[in-house]
């Protein structure tokens, strides 16, 4: 039963160490799409922008300049 016990309680320390590697990754990365969004936000000059959200029920807004095309 001890043998259980330790067993199951490594693997859950072995998955908590996982999640914090992946919820790292994901905030880096993250914080990667703000700063590309920004410079392609700043690179378009166009006044007229038009927001938009990807298909799906929870799909992301994002912005898209119908004269450049570009899309953040």
């Amino acid at each position: 039963m001890s043998e259980d016990f330790s067993e199951l309680k490594r693997a859950l320390t072995e998955a908590s160490v996982s999640l914090g590697r992946m919820n790292e990754q994901l905030r880096l990365q993250t914080r990667i799409v703000d700063e590309l969004r920004t410079k392609m936000q700043s690179s378009c000059k166009h006044e007229k922008i038009e927001w938009k959200r990807e298909s799906g029920h929870y799909g992301q807004r994002y912005h898209e300049c119908p004269e450049c095309l570009k899309v953040w």
